[in-house]
C-alpha cells in the first residue's frame, strides 16, 4: 500500500481510480479510500459503538472485573486446553443481563467444536462460539449457524457463504459500496459484526440485523 500510495504523490482521484482498476486486490486501501467517501456518516457512529470486555484469564476475578466497569458482553478466549465446565460455571455464576462470546480462533478440531457447542447451545448467555474450527475446514457444513460466527473465514465478501453471524474487521472490507450491496443482497445472513480491536482488551463492534 506505501508503494501504491508514494507513486501518485498526492493525486486522490488518481489513486481512486488506479485502486479501482487494479488486477491486484488492495483491501485496507480500497476501505481507506472508500471510507472518505463516507466520513459523514463514520462521525457520527462513535456513541453507536458497542464495546465488548476481552477476557484471557479464566478466574471469576477477571470477569467481575469487565462486570465492575459497565461491560455488558464479556468476549472468553478459549482453547482445546480450557475447561468447558470451568467456564461454564463463570458464566453462570454472573448476572443474568451479562452476554458472552467464546473465541476459539479456529483451535478446536471437530469433537471439540460438538461438545462446546452442546454447552453454548444449553447456556440462553452465550450469544455465539467465534471461529471454532480452522478456515475452511469442511466441519462447518454440519454445524448449525445460529451459535456460531465466522471470524478468520473473512478475508472478502465475494469469498464467503454462510448463514450466520459474521465478524468483519474493516480493512478486509474493499470498497464498502460494494460490501454493502453486498450485503443488502444477502437477508439470508443472521447478523454482521463490525469489529475493531484495542490494545486494552476491548472489542468494539457494530452490529446489524439483515441489513
Amino acid at each position: 500500500c506505501l508503494d501504491v500510495l508514494n507513486n501518485f504523490n498526492g493525486n486522490l482521484n488518481s489513486l481512486i481510480n488506479h485502486v479501482r482498476e487494479s488486477v491486484w486486490r488492495l483491501p485496507c486501501l480500497s476501505a481507506a479510500l472508500s471510507s472518505c467517501r463516507h466520513w459523514s456518516k463514520i462521525i457520527k457512529l462513535n456513541k453507536k459503538f458497542h464495546c465488548v470486555g476481552l477476557v484471557s484469564n479464566l478466574n471469576a476475578d477477571s470477569f467481575q472485573e469487565k462486570i465492575s466497569v459497565g461491560f455488558k458482553t464479556i468476549k472468553i478466549k478459549i482453547s482445546p486446553a480450557s475447561s468447558i465446565s470451568q467456564i461454564s460455571k463463570i458464566i453462570q455464576e454472573c448476572p443474568q443481563d451479562i452476554r458472552f462470546r467464546l473465541d476459539a480462533n479456529g483451535s478446536l478440531d471437530p469433537d471439540e467444536t460438538n461438545q462446546w457447542m452442546e454447552r453454548v447451545n444449553s447456556l440462553d448467555g452465550i450469544e455465539f462460539i467465534e471461529q471454532p474450527l480452522p478456515v475452511k475446514d469442511p466441519g462447518y457444513d454440519l454445524l448449525k449457524s445460529q451459535k456460531v460466527a465466522l471470524d478468520e473465514s473473512f478475508i472478502g465478501p465475494e469469498k464467503i457463504n454462510w448463514g450466520g453471524v459474521i465478524i468483519i474487521k474493516p480493512p478486509l472490507v474493499g470498497d464498502w459500496d460494494n460490501f454493502l450491496s453486498w450485503r443488502k443482497n444477502r437477508p439470508h445472513i443472521l447478523r454482521h459484526f463490525i469489529s475493531t480491536i484495542s490494545h486494552y482488551g476491548v472489542v468494539c463492534s457494530d452490529h446489524q440485523h439483515g441489513q
